[in-house]
Formats: structure tokens, C-alpha cells, sequence
């Protein structure tokens, strides 16, 4: 084997290595985020489910075709909206703050909001602009647009908060 066919073939070993490796970090990467979508799902049924029993009190596993029915879906979109409002973040202290968090705990989840906002930060001695301002910066983006939206159509229909 001469000098060439060396270096040809340690390029391919290392090119072959190399890719290989990636297609590793993708599998992992892959196989982190089939979790995270897992768990999604897990707790979004979950909070369905919840206020599912919370109307009719019984359960019911919450599928797809059920809430397509528009009357099912606003009913359980209220009743959510009641729960995260009233039992969520009842202990939270100020009308605009808990809309706030409601609003964001129905985009982003209750436990997301409780963890990586109330946990991290002294949302009990902040002003409700102040929350409003640390909500639109540290929720991902499709929450922080979600509140944004949600809370401007709110200021022309303020009569219904």
C-alpha cells in the first residue's frame, strides 16, 4: 500500500467515524426530544383529564376526536382555565398576576410556570408588570407571543376578567 492509499483510507476511517458520531448525537438528541413529547403528552392528558372530572366528575381518557367537538373543547378549555385560575395559582396574590400565570400555564403547563418561574423568581413581591415583563422574556417564545396576544384582545374585552 503506497503513501496515497494510506492517507485515502485514514481519510475515510475518519470521515466514516465522524459520521458516524453524528448520527449518534442525532439518535440521542432524537431520543431526548421522543421523551420530552412523551411527557408533553402524558401531562396534557393529565390536565384534560382533570378538567374533564372537574365538570362531569368522573374520569375519561381525553382523545383527540373528543375534543375536535367544538362544544368539548370550549367546555374543557373554561373548565381548565377555572382550575389553573382558581387551584393552580390560587396562592398567588394580585388579580393580573394569576391572569398572567393562568394565562401562561395554559400554553406552557402549570408545572412549568410553578418550576421555572415562581420557584426561580419572587413573583409574591413583584409588581404585575414587572411578572407580565419576566413572563415575556423567560417563557419560550410560543408562550411569550401567546400571552402577548391573549392579553392585548383581553384589554378591549376587559369586561369578561
Amino acid at each position: 500500500m503506497n503513501e496515497w492509499e494510506k492517507l485515502e483510507r485514514a481519510a475515510k476511517e475518519t470521515w466514516r467515524k465522524n459520521v458516524l458520531g453524528i448520527e449518534k448525537q442525532w439518535d440521542e438528541i432524537e431520543d431526548q426530544q421522543r421523551r420530552e413529547l412523551q411527557e408533553l403528552k402524558r401531562r396534557i392528558d393529565l390536565l384534560w383529564g382533570e378538567a374533564y372530572q372537574f365538570i362531569y366528575k368522573q374520569n375519561r381518557i381525553i382523545t383527540p376526536p373528543y375534543l375536535y367537538q367544538p362544544v368539548n373543547n370550549i367546555n374543557l378549555g373554561s373548565a381548565y382555565l377555572y382550575l389553573l385560575y382558581n387551584k393552580h395559582f390560587a396562592d398567588i396574590q394580585g388579580r393580573d398576576k394569576r391572569l398572567y400565570l393562568t394565562i401562561c400555564g395554559y400554553n406552557w403547563g402549570p408545572t412549568a410556570i410553578r418550576q421555572k418561574i415562581i420557584q426561580r423568581y419572587h413573583v409574591s413581591s413583584m409588581s404585575s408588570d414587572k411578572l407580565y415583563q419576566l413572563l415575556r422574556h423567560r417563557t419560550p417564545k410560543e408562550t411569550s407571543d401567546y400571552l402577548k396576544r391573549v392579553t392585548e384582545r383581553s384589554n378591549t374585552h376587559s369586561n369578561f376578567f
